[in-house]
């Protein structure tokens, strides 16, 4: 499976839960921005799981992250936030279950 088939299935189960929202953002992809609010490396979904915040980094079984990408999930862990890689909807689905606490 894609990422991107990956996103829509991801983005599609998490915003057919109840108390859950996930959005994809598009990132900059590697070009300069001066947009504000826009960065490299940004997550491929941001959710709201209970009123906590979750970004969720969707790759391949082989995917890596890239060094932006690291960079930004290092900020969301300094916000006090959380951030996961999952490569599968079973790891969204268990991401989004442990961020409801």
């Amino acid at each position: 499976m894609s990422e991107r088939d990956l996103q829509r299935l991801a983005a599609g189960w998490i915003n057919a839960q109840p108390g859950c929202l996930a959005v994809h953002v598009p990132a900059a992809w590697g070009r300069k921005s001066s947009a504000p609010g826009q960065r490299n490396g940004a997550a491929d979904l941001f959710c709201c799981v209970a009123g906590r915040f979750l970004a969720i980094e969707l790759k391949t079984p082989s995917g890596k992250q890239r060094p932006d990408q690291v960079r930004f999930e290092g900020d969301v862990s300094r916000a006090k936030g959380r951030y996961v890689v999952a490569r599968s909807l079973d790891e969204v689905k268990a991401a989004v279950a442990e961020a409801r606490g």
